[in-house]
């Protein structure tokens, strides 16, 4: 950050690496504790953006659309809203691994408004978002609902825990001259996720890379 701060035009930084079971081994909230101890990875609300997406298509998934479900890749009208693709680029008919892989804003909304905003909110709620959304706002499609960098982080640890939730935590046990003071016990909630659309959500993020 001090190095390229000029040139991304940004001074802080946040991180977080977790375990598929939700143990956050490595967290930044910031450049300097001592100058700002403001710890963006929790306390900092951003949009999250395209990496709303994935929960976008897992609801579809979620409803009976497959990876290779067609969609036409079109302008499309949502109300007064007229959401576009990046550089108005459309392709016309395509996959859902496809508009996936190219992060395309019409078909991300069309299966928002296929399946409801509301079952979107849902399983937002189901893989970790514990922020407030509005259920009836066409918008969250393109994630514009905001989040901290640990909850979204949480909804891809429960996608690569086989659709089991995860609750963040940060100490494992507390051990004194022998003795357990403290152990933190598994989350025990129910799996939100199938096989089937943990491997469709799978192969599609794979095709992104």
């Amino acid at each position: 950050v001090e190095e390229n701060k000029e040139k991304l035009n940004k001074s802080q930084v946040a991180m977080v690496v977790m375990a598929k079971d939700g143990a956050v081994m490595a967290m930044i909230g910031g450049t300097n504790y001592g100058k700002n101890s403001f710890n963006r990875a929790v306390h900092a609300y951003r949009q999250p953006g395209s990496a709303f997406k994935t929960i976008v298509f897992l609801t579809g998934l979620k409803n009976g659309m497959t990876p290779e479900s067609r969609f036409i890749d079109e302008p499309i009208a949502v109300g007064n809203w007229y959401p576009q693709n990046y550089g108005k680029k459309y392709y016309g008919d395509v996959s859902a691994k496809f508009a996936f892989a190219q992060s395309l804003n019409s078909v991300a909304v069309q299966i928002s408004e296929m399946f409801g905003t509301k079952e979107v909110a849902r399983m937002a709620k189901r893989l970790g978002i514990t922020s407030e959304i509005d259920q009836h706002d066409p918008t969250i499609a393109l994630g514009t609902t905001q989040v901290n960098l640990l909850e979204l982080t949480s909804v891809y640890a429960t996608i690569i825990n086989d659709g089991y939730p995860v609750i963040p935590y940060a100490i494992k046990d507390i051990k004194q001259g022998g003795r357990t003071l403290y152990q933190r016990k598994t989350s025990g909630l129910s799996r939100v996720l199938n096989d089937k659309e943990i491997t469709g959500i799978k192969e599609m993020l794979y095709a992104v890379v």
